[in-house]
């Protein structure tokens, strides 16, 4: 059925509206991402420039003077002072933080899409700026679930866990944070070679960092082998305590559990079918959780204890 005229403004509006709030979401990203290990260099601010000119027209056109102008002789000197960076940000939350157009899920998500942007703008990363984006991700317990949430957590606890950053993850970060940012809105990073080091990189963080299973009501699947139980003692466990067991995934499954004697790397690019399955539900919105064997028994001893 078309559209009348009514109908199709308030559409256009409503689209409209949702970009620029997206877009804001994404710059107070950029912003904190750029000074998240408390300095911001040359090519964090080329960056910022670049993406606020491509989006500049979108946020005028919304009649956001105070912000356009801010941005506007924030950026000019080339140089971002800490209450140029406050009012940003303060600016950016202001406009965005009684929206009926998206959750805070979404909310997050994509300044986490913008923090993860602005970390890698100068095409650097530093241990300061992992520990600080592992600060933030710690706080955001309401993302449990959301794809990338669970994958960049487990992948950031696995890099800080020696308290260096070695060349390797270096390129494993920069591979996995690319993912999630417009290229076209960058002038630091490269398509081609990211492409590249996405084809050399096993990124590794695949796993829910020490996730809280429900269990009652909640369906359940198993892959691998397991040193400890068999497939069928996991499952009259599961379904002991009230929950559901399935050999295969489906769209309802919650929680796939990996056995700890399965491809120890489980990397990106070299796990079994099941997570790849897993995977691909995650990244289309489902909010299924991979799990270790090891954090299943532990769920289960403390439901136990």
């Amino acid at each position: 059925m078309a559209l009348d005229k009514n109908d199709l403004y308030e559409f256009v509006r409503y689209t409209l509206k949702s970009e620029m709030e997206r877009a804001l979401r994404i710059l107070e990203g950029i912003v904190r991402g750029i000074s998240i290990d408390g300095k911001i260099n040359a090519m964090e601010i080329a960056e910022l420039q670049n993406w606020y000119g491509i989006h500049r027209n979108l946020i005028q056109r919304q009649a956001f003077d105070d912000l356009v102008t801010i941005l506007d002789e924030a950026l000019k000197d080339g140089y971002l002072s800490a209450e140029e960076k406050a009012d940003i940000i303060w600016l950016c939350s202001k406009y965005t933080s009684n929206s009926i157009y998206s959750d805070l899920v979404t909310n997050d998500i994509q300044k986490l899409y913008g923090l993860l942007h602005g970390i890698i703008a100068d095409n650097v990363i530093e241990l300061r700026e992992i520990e600080k984006l592992g600060d933030w991700l710690h706080n955001k317990n309401h993302l449990i679930g959301v794809y990338p949430y669970d994958e960049l957590y487990s992948l950031i606890i696995s890099v800080l866990e020696d308290g260096q950053i070695t060349a390797d993850e270096r390129d494993m970060l920069k591979a996995f944070f690319s993912e999630f940012v417009d290229i076209k809105t960058s002038i630091n990073l490269n398509y081609e070679e990211l492409q590249e080091l996405r084809k050399t990189i096993n990124i590794t963080g695949v796993f829910s960092a020490s996730p809280q299973m429900l269990i009652h009501g909640h369906l359940f699947c198993f892959t691998g082998r397991s040193s400890k139980a068999t497939q069928a003692e996991i499952k009259n466990i599961i379904e002991s305590r009230g929950g559901k067991f399935k050999n295969h995934i489906v769209k309802d499954t919650a929680y796939l559990i990996v056995a700890d004697e399965g491809n120890p790397c489980w990397a990106f690019s070299c796990y079994g079918r099941k997570v790849e399955q897993a995977v691909k539900m995650r990244k289309a919105g489902s909010k299924i959780q991979i799990v270790r064997e090891n954090d299943f028994w532990n769920q289960i001893q403390g439901i136990s204890s």
